[in-house]
């Protein structure tokens, strides 16, 4: 994988409960610390996040950490439609 390049791919991890997919994600973000940002929708604070607000947090984290190419989203499926 390159991160020097910017790329349309998504690649999705999915499985059964407790197989993994989180320490699979860690371990890929590893060689991406900075160039990506994580956010896992596990955390009380998206309890009420909708598709909505995807744009404002692209935003903030933006502001926050400056512009990265890669996103890790973990428990992605907590957040309606």
């Amino acid at each position: 994988m390159r991160t020097d390049k910017r790329s349309d791919l998504i690649i999705i991890v999915s499985g059964l409960r407790r197989a993994g997919k989180s320490t699979l994600i860690n371990e890929i973000r590893k060689d991406h610390l900075n160039a990506s940002y994580f956010v896992s929708f596990d955390d009380e604070r998206f309890f009420d996040f909708t598709i909505e607000d995807f744009q404002t947090m692209y935003e903030l984290l933006i502001e926050m950490y400056g512009e990265r190419d890669i996103l890790f989203f973990d428990e992605i499926q907590n957040i309606k439609g």
